[in-house]
C-alpha cells in the first residue's frame, strides 16, 4: 500500500489570546481607504491549456510563476487528449514584452512521476518551494 504524504496549512484560532467575557469587541471600522483595486489578467495560450491550470504562485519581484497544471504529459495522455496528474510548471515574465513566456514542467526531481505534485508557497529570495505531493 502506497503512503499519502499531505501537507496543510492551518489557521489556529485556538492559540490567540482569548476574549474575556464581558470586554466588547471592536467594530469593523474598515473604510473605503482599506480597498485595494486589482486587475486580473488572463496569462495567455503560453501559459494557459485547456485542461486544469491552478495554484499559481509568483516570485515577490514579479519574474516567475509556478504553478499546477494537469494538461497530458505521457504519450498515451496525449493521444487520447487526457487529463494527467498534477504537475509543476513554470514560466517567466518579460517585461519589455509585456507577456509571460512558453510554459515548462519542471524535471521529475519536483514532479515525482506517479504522484499529485503542487507548489504552495516560494520563498522572497525565489530559493525555497512549499510543495504538496500525494502518491496514488
Amino acid at each position: 500500500m502506497k503512503k499519502k504524504i499531505l501537507l496543510f496549512l492551518i489557521s489556529l484560532p485556538f492559540l490567540l489570546p482569548a476574549q474575556k467575557s464581558g470586554t466588547p469587541q471592536k467594530k469593523n471600522t474598515a473604510s473605503q481607504n482599506d480597498s485595494i483595486k486589482i486587475d486580473i489578467t488572463n496569462a495567455g495560450d503560453r501559459v494557459n491549456s485547456p485542461f486544469a491550470d491552478f495554484a499559481p504562485v509568483i516570485s515577490a519581484d514579479g519574474t516567475f510563476m509556478i504553478f499546477t497544471s494537469r494538461r497530458p504529459v505521457t504519450d498515451r495522455e496525449i493521444k487520447k487528449n487526457k487529463e494527467s496528474l498534477e504537475h509543476v510548471y513554470t514560466s517567466t515574465y518579460d517585461s519589455k514584452k509585456g507577456d509571460w513566456a512558453e510554459a515548462q514542467m519542471l524535471s521529475e526531481v519536483i514532479n515525482i512521476p506517479g504522484t499529485n505534485n503542487s507548489p504552495i508557497a516560494i520563498s522572497n529570495d525565489g530559493q525555497r518551494m512549499l510543495l504538496y505531493r500525494a502518491e496514488l
